[in-house]
């Protein structure tokens, strides 16, 4: 399955070390020019289009107004020309801007993820930090996919004629993308962005070779027995993956929660287990491999047709327990909030064209704007002091029309008008986006982060002592 789109920043990728200096005009000329998206200045001008389009993406607007013309008859508004949409738009049909727009989402990622990620683990809440050291790793990365409908005609320019999911009546659902996310849980933005059609594998999209000592996070769609291996290949990444029910592995070693062991389970094959134990087990697969499974039964109020939850993890005893590593995964449904911020707060939809270098442009610019403000808020947390579980960082993706606003005096001002600028964004962020309380219910159910975290430290693991 061919890759539409590849995003991921290491430390190499710029020098530049704020948001204003990639979005600055001049560098968003230079950069066109050097991917040959502008070879001599014309009547389009790349660097305010790229503004206008990341601010417009920052209202998430709704689909009868996320329009091409929309934006042409915004390029005019702000340029004073008088260009027909049909000359901007062949201008975003060239292979050139889309690596173009690639270029400059990349070097977003890189100040975010690289540059004020470093700065933010200074200033990362005490029990996320406890976490870390406990598990040994760095960071947890949540890996997951998000679908993007398209437009009909456009199952005839892409490569992948893939329909994604049916409809609840049978029919064929629109063709569509997939983006294979993997968030970060320090910087709570993504790492890496691999665009592949809806049916694309995601377990080929999983890239462990592009951390270090992490810890991966993924639901049942990525079991794989050579995954797996691949991620332990260094011997320092770990991983936490939702097993199937119909796992076939046989049982070698069995313990209760409270670390004793259940010998009548032995030889036993993994889907013939019993739905109301909870089992913590060393399971022989069918290619000689050992791992690590969990069968964790349901709360009575969340049981639907499958009582029980299996999770595959290399994590070893010592550093978690059984229900340690099942309040873990929960960890994952933060990229679930990831993907819902992309979506609602960034535009992250399908523009009104069937060419693939016009869509991937706009997956860009969702990126994009949904970078802009995640540094934002990092720097809310370093400048004004806020403690990272104070702020909400769902409510600053989604308050696009502060952002929207602003962002191109940002980019284009003097540096008295763009630090002036700036204080109101921050101030903003600090006044109205901060966490609401959770409620009880959340707080019992624990689906308050925080209090996840506060909670997973608290377990007592039987075999550490």
């Amino acid at each position: 399955m061919s890759t539409f789109l590849s995003i991921y920043a290491d430390k190499s990728t710029s020098i530049l070390n704020s948001i204003h200096e990639v979005l600055s005009q001049e560098h968003l000329l230079e950069v066109a020019r050097e991917t040959k998206f502008i070879i001599r200045q014309r009547n389009f001008d790349p660097a305010v289009y790229t503004l206008i389009a990341i601010a417009y993406c920052m209202t998430s607007p709704k689909e009868r107004e996320f329009r091409l013309i929309r934006l042409a008859m915004k390029y005019n508004e702000e340029t004073g020309s008088n260009l027909a949409p049909k000359n901007i738009y062949d201008q975003l049909c060239k292979p050139e801007a889309k690596e173009f727009t690639k270029r400059i989402t990349t070097e977003l990622l890189h100040v975010v993820s690289n540059i004020v990620g470093e700065q933010i683990k200074g200033a990362l809440p005490t029990d996320i930090h406890e976490l870390l050291r406990r598990l040994k790793v760095n960071d947890i990365i949540l890996i997951d996919g998000v679908e993007v409908a398209l437009f009909p005609g456009c199952a005839a320019n892409f490569d992948c004629k893939g329909k994604g999911r049916k409809k609840l009546n049978g029919s064929d659902a629109k063709p569509g993308l997939k983006l294979h996310v993997a968030f970060s849980l320090l910087t709570m933005t993504f790492s890496y962005v691999e665009v592949t059609g809806a049916c694309g594998n995601e377990k080929q999209q999983v890239l462990p070779e592009r951390f270090d000592n992490c810890l991966l996070i993924m639901d049942r769609g990525y079991v794989n027995d050579e995954l797996e291996q691949r991620i332990s290949s260094n011997g320092k990444n770990k991983y936490i993956i939702k097993g199937k029910r119909n796992m076939a592995g046989t049982i070698i070693r069995a313990f209760k929660p409270n670390g004793k062991e259940a010998t009548k389970h032995i030889g036993k094959k993994v889907k013939d287990l019993p739905k109301n134990a909870n089992l913590d087990m060393d399971v022989r697969l069918s290619n000689g491999e050992v791992i690590r499974v969990i069968q964790h039964v349901k709360p009575k109020q969340s049981r639907d047709d499958n009582p029980v939850v299996l999770l595959r993890t290399n994590l070893p005893r010592k550093i978690a327990c059984f229900e340690q590593i099942f309040q873990i995964y929960r960890i994952r449904w933060q990229v679930e909030l990831d993907a819902k911020c992309l979506k609602s707060g960034n535009s992250l939809q399908s523009i009104n064209s069937c060419k693939e270098n016009v869509i991937m442009n706009f997956i860009n610019f969702a990126l994009m704007a949904s970078l802009v403000k995640t540094y934002c808020g990092l720097k809310a947390i370093l400048k004004r002091k806020i403690a990272m579980t104070s702020l909400s960082m769902l409510k600053i993706q989604c308050y696009g029309y502060f952002f929207k606003d602003r962002l191109i005096r940002l980019c284009t001002k003097s540096i008295n008008i763009r630090t002036q600028i700036f204080k109101e964004l921050l101030d903003f962020i600090e006044s109205n986006c901060r966490r609401s309380p959770p409620s009880k219910r959340d707080q019992k159910l624990l689906k308050d982060l925080p209090t996840l975290v506060a909670h997973i430290l608290k377990i007592k693991n039987c075999f550490s002592s």
